[in-house]
């Protein structure tokens, strides 16, 4: 079964002081064809959901995925975030990105006050892990000097 969605106008239109004359409109929209792009885009681009994606916009930036989910092509989510230039990813998992279904159930449960992950569902600046190993090669510097000195 294709899904439709249907409204009607009612427009009046004024002939004479005391007449009336009233026409309807029928606007059929078949839904299979009407994609949901939650992420920016340009000011001229008639779009209702338009910025409506729940990315962390500092340290990612949204792309839409149209037709990820088969058969739910109207539904919110169609969407990943990835993170931008000098952020990095936080979790050790295959992925490079937050999915926009992730982000959206975990919304839904903060504004509901159930706990949730929200918050942790943003890139953290890069060279993090850099740190670790800088802390190793300070460490291991004494040694590199004591084995030099000894030649």
């Amino acid at each position: 079964m294709k899904a439709r969605w249907q409204t009607n106008f009612v427009m009046l239109k004024k002939i004479h002081i005391e007449t009336h004359d009233q026409s309807v409109v029928t606007v059929d929209v078949k839904l299979d064809y009407l994609q949901i792009t939650q992420c920016p885009g340009p000011f001229y681009q008639a779009n209702a959901f338009k910025n409506t994606a729940k990315c962390h916009y500092q340290s990612t930036y949204c792309i839409p995925t149209p037709g990820r989910i088969p058969d739910k092509r109207y539904a919110i989510g169609n969407y990943k975030c990835e993170c931008r230039q000098g952020y990095e990813y936080i979790f050790n998992d295959n992925a490079w990105f937050y999915d926009g279904q992730t982000i959206e159930n975990e919304y839904q449960k903060m504004e509901a006050g159930l706990p949730n992950r929200f918050d942790t569902l943003k890139c953290r600046i890069a060279g993090a892990s850099a740190v670790v190993a800088n802390w190793i090669l300070i460490g291991l510097l004494p040694v590199a000097l004591a084995i030099l000195n000894r030649s």
